[in-house]
């Protein structure tokens, strides 16, 4: 008879996770606007910040996963997800008790994050025994309903073990940051980041994998616009700045591109990315 398992899911199942999480997106009713590849670049970012995951199998097959970290006083699950099709007679319940006793036996309080257009999740995580604890309440400042989105990265070179960031003087507004763009029709996230890095700047780059952020700021004209970011290595630094895009383009090190940057959320993207870089193995 199958079996219902579960067992730590390290690097070599990010492949499986991302496509899980793909289905855990769908099945909330969120947009799933990113590929396989990107799915996998923020699962192995969740594994190398401090969360940990399962995988749930039935009959050694991938059927689901939780995604979650350990606290001093609790232990949060930031995704769980379990294909019901692919094991009729399995309840949520049975993954998530069978996920509690062997992750988390003396826990005594545990957390979860539901999104609101998943509210049939929190009648099945009710029946379960959750119970709500705060509700988090977000305002969108935005006059326009619509979401520009943007894509690019932060890009870097080492001298002597030491990393130097690029950095690029926009023409529309003159503020510093990383080349980015828009995304184009048909386009995934990373495909967009290496056009608009080699149109701006004219390198060619490789990404580093697990790094991904995505930011929201308020454009001037109350529109909200997001955008995400990766982080690429060159080896080849000569910088050929886009004419009437870019006005000119800096390589500096960590503490002159913190100041440099004109947006605080971007100097928090390339904290990330110096502790990323520094703190790895190359």
């Amino acid at each position: 008879m199958p079996v219902l398992d579960c067992r730590i899911a390290g690097q070599e199942s990010v492949p499986a996770l991302a496509a899980l999480n793909a289905a855990l997106l769908e099945e909330q009713h969120l947009p799933v606007s990113l590929g396989q590849a990107e799915l996998e670049h923020r699962m192995v970012g969740y594994l190398a910040d401090g969360y940990q995951a399962v995988l749930f199998t039935w009959d050694d097959e991938p059927i689901g996963y939780c995604l979650y970290r350990l606290y001093p006083k609790y232990a949060h699950v930031r995704h769980f997800y379990v294909d019901q099709t692919a094991a009729r007679k399995l309840r949520i319940s049975d993954a998530f008790d069978l996920f509690r006793d062997r992750q988390l036996g003396d826990y005594a309080s545990i957390r979860m994050d539901i999104p609101e257009t998943a509210k049939e999740s929190v009648d099945i995580w009710e029946s379960i025994g959750f119970r709500p604890r705060s509700r988090r309440l977000e305002l969108h400042t935005a006059t326009k309903r619509k979401t520009r989105k943007s894509c690019g990265a932060v890009i870097y070179r080492r001298i002597f073990r030491r990393p130097l960031f690029l950095l690029v003087q926009h023409g529309n507004g003159g503020h510093w940051g990383f080349p980015k763009g828009h995304v184009a029709a048909n386009e995934t996230e990373m495909d967009t980041a290496r056009r608009e890095i080699a149109e701006e700047t004219s390198l060619q780059v490789g990404f580093r994998r697990g790094f991904y952020e995505r930011i929201y700021y308020l454009t001037p004209r109350a529109r909200r616009k997001e955008v995400v970011y990766f982080l690429a290595r060159v080896r080849r630094p000569r910088v050929r700045p886009q004419a009437g895009e870019i006005v000119t383009a800096q390589w500096l090190p960590y503490r002159k591109a913190r100041e440099r940057i004109t947006y605080e959320n971007a100097r928090l993207v390339l904290d990330r990315a110096y502790a990323f870089i520094t703190e790895g193995d190359e």
